[in-house]
């Protein structure tokens, strides 16, 4: 019923997934695992070829550092798709509103009402206590969102055949989520569930790699975002985009770009045509001021 897909760079790591889904998932299932312990292959490629090599009709893709917290998930996973013939991905974690100002799935600070995770989080790289991450305003099994997280998510192998991950334009390991999310979203439900509780091993690493796949995908999506999928105001809309482009700016920072360089993203971004003048004026003295 489930091929799962891994991207591996641990051979501890997997050794310890696989053994965990065994015990968790509850449904026929097997494991496609691409060693990638050398970096040598961008994820989108490897993800493209476990579609391709896929026995079965739903394919999860996973982190290789992360735990399955309850039994017979799988069932779960199945049967969402199984009730919801729209449905396209499955994730843990999303946000309803993708902003049209670079960012990740999510931007540091914007209203609970559009992000909807459940996991338990570690940390590699932060030094922070292990946190319980819960948010869901819906209060239903089952969240609408405009882009998942890739820690962990799944989806049918037509529609990933039909709609691939874009290994020509991201070739190495950030950006496939929130590109394959505006990609099948165009389509079909975009989801987060709230019966697969996992524990994920380590934080994201948000250094230079990642920031210039955000600016790819931004200039591929360009056109088709915001994506609203909780309906906010334009009040909330614009205050969405204030934080995810401060919270990108801080972190293009801290990765040494220039002042210049961040007042030339928010030029491209379209953030002032959209919004208005008055909001660009207050992001252009962040790129300056940061």
């Amino acid at each position: 019923m489930i091929s799962v897909i891994i991207c591996s760079a641990s051979v501890d790591f997997l050794t310890s997934i696989k053994s965990n889904i065994a015990k968790t998932i509850g449904v026929p299932f097997e494991v496609l695992a691409y060693d990638n312990s050398e970096g040598q292959r961008g994820i989108c490629e490897i993800y493209n070829q476990g579609v391709k090599d896929a026995n079965y009709e739903i394919c999860c893709f996973v982190h290789e550092d992360v735990a399955f917290n309850s039994i017979g998930w799988g069932a779960e996973v199945v049967q969402a798709f199984e009730k919801n013939v729209r449905l396209g991905l499955l994730g843990i974690a999303g946000s309803s509103y993708k902003s049209l100002s670079p960012s990740g799935w999510q931007a540091s600070q914007v209203p609970a009402k559009i992000n909807f995770i459940n996991l338990i989080q570690q940390y590699k790289y932060l030094k922070k206590v292990e946190e319980v991450k819960y948010c869901n305003v819906s209060s239903e099994d089952l969240a609408k969102v405009a882009v998942i997280d890739g820690v962990w998510f799944c989806g049918k192998k037509d529609i990933l055949t039909k709609y691939p991950f874009d290994s020509l334009l991201l070739k190495k390991f950030h950006g496939y989520d929130i590109d394959i999310s505006l990609s099948v979203g165009i389509h079909f439900d975009i989801c987060v569930s709230f019966k697969v509780p996992i524990t994920h091993f380590s934080e994201g690493n948000f250094g230079s790699d990642w920031i210039k796949a955000m600016l790819l995908i931004h200039e591929k999506w360009r056109q088709a975002l915001p994506v609203n999928k909780s309906s906010l105001n334009n009040f909330e809309m614009k205050f969405c985009e204030t934080k995810a482009f401060k919270s990108f700016v801080n972190t293009m920072r801290k990765a040494g770009y220039s002042s210049y360089t961040c007042l030339k993203v928010l030029n491209r971004s379209g953030i002032g045509k959209r919004f208005g003048a008055l909001l660009y004026f207050r992001l252009m003295i962040k790129c300056l001021s940061a």
